[in-house]
């Protein structure tokens, strides 16, 4: 929201957020600015409830490199369900760019060669584009067993997380995986 209030504030945009119906009052809050202006629209989803539930809870007390990897790779298909709201917010509005973070990649993608539209990813999260430099996620020691820290530590790659991406995507066409 600080990237809207400056885009607001010092060059007089119109920014729209897009986001889950929770945080209205928080957008509505910081949209009071001299110039230009900050509107939010509703895309759908609850993630705070998600993540609140028994399972989303146990699954992120686990301190292991494979539970990090599930829930990376599920982390984009967690948004899925807001896709019709951006693709028809982006239609209504046709912005002149549309702004993303990192779980709304695949969305942002689609409303760009949907319609047209520009798009600028604000990506904070080094571990999630390939790289040699950082694995997909930073290897714990959390084992009294350096074999087993060493085991998993192999399985901390780019190519793992897009092979188990593309099963939490695609369910391997069984059916079998739901995002966490």
């Amino acid at each position: 929201l600080a990237l809207a209030g400056g885009l607001a504030e010092q060059c007089g945009y119109l920014v729209t957020v897009c986001t889950e119906q929770r945080y209205k009052s928080f957008v509505r809050g910081l949209s009071q600015v001299s110039k230009g202006g900050i509107q939010f629209r509703p895309i759908g989803g609850d993630t705070t409830t998600r993540i609140e539930e028994p399972v989303a809870q146990w699954a992120m007390s686990c301190h292991t490199e494979f539970m990090q990897m599930v829930m990376l790779g599920s982390a984009e298909a967690e948004f899925m369900q807001s896709e019709p709201a951006v693709v028809h917010w982006a239609q209504t509005m046709r912005p002149d760019c549309l702004v993303f973070g990192f779980t709304m990649g695949s969305i942002a993608l689609t409303v760009h060669e949907a319609l047209g539209i520009p798009i600028v990813g604000l990506i904070l999260q080094p571990t999630c584009i390939p790289s040699a430099a950082y694995p997909p996620v930073v290897p714990i020691e959390t084992h009294h067993l350096p074999l087993l820290d060493r085991l998993e530590e192999r399985f901390c790659t780019h190519s793992a997380h897009s092979t188990l991406k593309n099963v939490i995507d695609n369910g391997l066409g069984l059916g079998l995986i739901a995002p966490l």
